[in-house]
């Protein structure tokens, strides 16, 4: 390619910093945006126009088509409340009737619902960190070996909840051949990473729920994180060996080619 601005060639225009008309930012170009120079009357015709955008009657809520706002974010939109329901709201007073105001609430089933609340926040709380803990040591331990797919897996980490838990894993298939011995090494070495818990009724669907988020956050940061972190590498060596090559030319073989041949895919 040739550049419009110099006319040499190898790049497209000044944007690229070897170009001899290329003008670096220094101190004295930052704040030079339109939107900074704006005057008093621009901006108050701005925020008159967006007042009568919001004042309007007839737009449609895009979530609960509601008509009267635009968004959940309004303040006439149920959805701006309804996220944080008021905890007197959530208590039945008996089987029938559900309290309307906090001076209807029965105390001491506010006290023993809100007890049972924080002691499953606080197993779960606890037994997700301990299990995370240990699979941590036990990736280090095999940091020169191909982490294995379970660690992706709900069940995986549900079964190392029931070790933290100083129970039997129920689901022995979902863990590694040799993680049990290494639970049980680390389990003599550190045994606070037990948390014995008898776990009340439902608890058990709350560390489930848990284990998906936990799995999902490893899968997230070891595959989507990694595999960004090559291709920009991938792209960044391209670019320095082939300086006549477009951006876009850079993305594609970088992706397609390179990064298949180091994964061992199936380069195009």
């Amino acid at each position: 390619p040739t550049c419009v601005d110099c006319g040499l060639i190898g790049h497209y225009n000044n944007s690229y910093y070897k170009c001899s008309k290329y003008n670096p930012d220094t101190a004295d170009s930052v704040g030079t945006s339109c939107k900074r120079n704006q005057n008093f009357e621009m901006k108050q015709e701005k925020k008159e126009a967006k007042q009568q955008k919001t004042n309007n009657t007839n737009v449609v809520c895009s979530n609960c088509k509601e008509v009267g706002h635009s968004s959940s974010r309004a303040p006439l939109s149920h959805q701006s409340f309804t996220r944080k329901i008021p905890f007197s709201s959530c208590i039945r007073n008996n089987e029938s009737i559900i309290a309307t105001t906090s001076s209807s609430v029965n105390p001491q089933s506010a006290a023993t619902i809100k007890s049972r609340i924080i002691s499953a926040y606080e197993d779960v709380r606890q037994l997700i960190f301990r299990a995370q803990i240990f699979v941590n040591y036990y990736i280090l331990m095999h940091k020169d070996d191909i982490i294995p797919d379970c660690i992706f897996k709900q069940n995986f980490w549900y079964s190392i909840c029931q070790l933290v838990n100083n129970r039997k894993a129920t689901n022995g298939t979902a863990l590694p051949s040799d993680m049990i011995p290494a639970w049980d090494t680390f389990r003599i070495k550190y045994p606070a990473i037990i948390y014995k818990v008898n776990l009340a009724s439902g608890n058990s669907q709350c560390i489930s729920e848990a284990c998906i988020v936990v799995a999902t956050s490893y899968l997230n940061n070891i595959v989507e994180l990694v595999e960004a972190k090559v291709l920009r590498y991938i792209r960044y060596i391209l670019q320095n060996a082939f300086m006549t090559m477009s951006p876009d030319h850079v993305t594609k073989v970088a992706k397609e080619f390179c990064y298949q041949m180091v994964c061992k895919g199936n380069p195009v």
